[in-house]
């Protein structure tokens, strides 16, 4: 852990609290360091959800972007 860590709290439901915790359950690993895990995979998730989100809202994606598509489930 780095060596100026903060404490943080916030509101989280029931249900995904024990999400969290069966998840920490099944790594072997304490609620806090699962917390730290779901945080540092997810900021590189939402970023790229973002692009996609804000590279959609431009116009159509170009067929190359989906290399080997079935040709038959591309629009026109």
């Amino acid at each position: 852990m780095a060596q100026d860590a903060l404490t943080i709290s916030f509101v989280t439901d029931s249900e995904q609290l024990t999400e969290i915790d069966s998840l920490a359950i099944e790594l072997d690993r304490s609620r806090s360091s699962t917390l730290r895990q779901i945080i540092a995979a997810g900021i590189p998730v939402l970023k790229a959800a973002q692009q996609v989100r804000a590279a959609m809202t431009r116009g159509p994606l170009p067929e190359a972007v989906f290399p080997g598509a079935d040709a038959d489930l591309l629009v026109a």
